[in-house]
């Protein structure tokens, strides 16, 4: 016995959101517009307004029974003949005015020798056969009786009522053709194209995707929003739906790749080949910058899980600065960021560097406005990171002083430098980074390492000081030249003195808000910051020094103390150092925690007893990376 195999029960697809609508709306459309074509079908026939011809027939009939009653109704059937003739001044007479009448009676004016058309009016001939309608009666004696009359006004009713349903129909059908263009154009064009619009935006302008522009990007996306936004159910829509999707895909690929990785995705979304993340890179110049949390591994053993909250509070402030002033963050590294401030024009600076002498006279304002502003938003970070109350919280924590010590705080280093780069993917196909890669690079973050030797919260090298406004340059203290591991060109370091001890506690004013609309505000508000920078109401000085943080971060610094301590600096550039160790001594007893001063009298006093060595040159090498 042979088994029949059960057959499989094949699971059809389920009918998307979108064709149940479609289907629903256009079923109703067409029920309501067969109910009214067969309302006005009705309305605009022309039975309704015809009227029955009877009194043509009836009189003729009469004429033909008065005519074979004999002589003694002679004078009826006279009487009847003339009256026949008067209907033509009546209403009924004016609808279907009579044309002809034949009758066989020689005494009756509407005799003719042919017995066969008398023309009561002259316009029979132009009538149109359609126009007019004879009736024939034989009497008795086989003597024809004839009367015609016109229909021309039927006729005309008839073609008008016709040419009412052909237009009546022709309407329906573009009114109707135009509802079902409509459904299907909002339901299904409308976000399509809007969908196309979003890619072709992203493809141009990967990192768009971050803003909140890209969702109203495009007419058509305009004209979607437009129509359907009191229309209920809309996120349920598979296309909606899938727009959201490719959205916030590119929102994840704008975030995951930075700035560095926009040049890579716009490659690929913009060809039509195979996937090539591994591009050649791209030589720019820029601004780098390099911090890092400090007591980051004892400071995860004390909050475990609770690290993750910790550093992206911390991410927060840091990248939200950064974005603010005109850079982008770009790598997060466990607890550091590399942040990047693309210039303007990177061709000028190119030039400078390929004469090997940066300056502020020689750049465009744009350029400089860039260097200023990486500047002030590592300053504002200081500034929040001591501030902010929802960071200093940590700072009370008894696990984490158990675990690092009892005067715990969070703290930050911070490395500025310029040059150039390249831009491009690194890893392989199973992971790529899109970042920079190169020595200058590395410098700021041995500028960020060497912060902890200087003791200062942040340190800047001369490269990127020379290209600072004249006003961001007297801020700046000069406080070593050196040599870094693997370089053999001196770089002068340059820090700002900032305090951060006892600053006025502030609750951040976007904390408790959505992180949408967080970024919407911080947007619109860098949107306007920059609107008023480049068009020249404002200055990068005028800002900072209205700024109540930079105020406060400043709030202890001596104009003396820095001019006591260029005089021992430029003793000790110059060999003198004997001058130098009197100077720095004097410094340490007007300010003993000064960093700077601590650290060039080490090397001055304590290292070399207030010594020289035969073959200094103004530089020593950095014994920190």
């Amino acid at each position: 016995m042979v088994e029949e195999e059960e057959e499989e029960e094949v699971e059809l697809p389920r009918e998307s959101n979108v064709s149940k609508l479609l289907t629903e709306r256009v079923t109703k459309l067409v029920v309501v517009l067969v109910l009214f074509l067969l309302f006005m079908f009705q309305l605009l026939s022309e039975e309704g307004y015809r009227t029955q011809e009877t009194t043509h027939r009836q009189g003729l009939r009469l004429l033909v029974e008065l005519y074979d009653s004999g002589e003694e109704f002679y004078a009826d059937y006279q009487t009847m003949h003339a009256l026949y003739l008067s209907e033509l001044d009546t209403a009924f007479g004016s609808t279907y005015p009579l044309v002809l009448l034949q009758t066989p009676d020689p005494s009756l004016p509407a005799y003719s020798d042919e017995l066969k058309v008398l023309e009561w009016e002259p316009g029979l001939r132009s009538l149109r056969k359609p126009e007019f309608q004879s009736l024939r009666l034989s009497s008795r004696s086989g003597l024809e009786f004839v009367v015609s009359y016109s229909t021309r006004l039927e006729a005309r009713v008839d073609a008008a009522g016709n040419m009412g349903r052909t237009t009546f129909v022709c309407f329906m059908l573009a009114l109707s053709s135009i509802y079902f263009t409509k459904d299907s154009q909002l339901l299904v064009l409308d976000p399509l194209e809007s969908l196309i619009e979003k890619i072709n935006l992203l493809a141009r302008d990967p990192l768009a995707a971050s803003s909140d522009e890209v969702e109203q990007a495009g007419i058509y996306s305009f004209a979607k929003n437009e129509t359907l936004k009191n229309y209920k159910d809309l996120d349920k829509l598979e296309i909606n739906i899938l727009e959201k999707a490719i959205v916030r895909i590119g929102q994840l690929l704008a975030l995951g790749f930075g700035e560095a990785g926009g040049f890579i995705i716009q490659q690929n979304m913009s060809s039509s080949d195979d996937l090539d993340p591994l591009m050649p890179g791209v030589r720019t110049h820029a601004i780098f910058g390099f911090c890092i949390i400090d007591d980051f591994v004892e400071t995860t053993e004390a909050l475990e899980t609770e690290i993750m909250m910790y550093v992206n509070k911390i991410a927060e402030i840091v990248h939200s600065c950064v974005d603010k002033y005109r850079g982008a963050p770009n790598k997060n590294i466990g607890e550091a960021f590399l942040c990047v401030w693309k210039f303007y024009d990177p061709d000028e600076i190119e030039q400078m560097d390929m004469l090997g002498k940066y300056s502020n006279k020689r750049m465009c304002k744009e350029n400089r406005i860039v260097a200023d502003l990486s500047v002030y938003a590592f300053l504002k970070v200081i500034a929040k990171i001591n501030k902010y109350e929802h960071i200093l919280e940590y700072n009370q924590m008894e696990s984490i002083k158990k675990t690092v010590s009892d005067d715990f705080r969070v703290r930050m280093g911070f490395g500025l430098h310029q040059g150039w780069a390249i831009e491009g993917s690194i890893g392989s196909y199973f992971k790529i980074d899109a970042s920079y890669l190169s020595p200058n690079v590395n410098m700021a973050a041995r500028l960020e390492a060497a912060t902890k030797q200087f003791g200062t919260e942040i340190l800047i090298s001369g490269d990127l000081h020379d290209i600072l406004s004249e006003e961001f340059q007297i801020i700046c203290r000069e406080i070593d030249t050196v040599t870094v591991k693997g370089s053999i060109r001196p770089i002068r370091l340059f820090t700002i003195d900032v305090c951060i001890d006892d600053m006025i506690a502030t609750s951040d004013p976007l904390i408790n808000k959505p992180m949408k609309e967080r970024k919407q505000i911080r947007d619109k508000t860098r949107k306007v910051f920059f609107q008023r920078l480049y068009s020249g109401q404002t200055t990068t000085w005028k800002e900072i020094t209205s700024d109540y943080e930079y105020i406060e971060l400043r709030r202890r610094h001596d104009k003396n103390f820095d001019m006591l301590f260029l005089r021992a600096y430029k003793s000790y550039l110059e060999g003198n150092w004997a001058v130098a160790g009197k100077g720095l001594k004097q410094l340490l007893k007007l300010r003993p925690n000064d960093g700077p001063s601590i650290n060039l009298n080490k090397v001055v006093n304590i290292q070399n007893k207030g010594k020289a060595p035969d073959d200094w040159k103004g530089y020593r090498p950095l014994t920190s990376k």
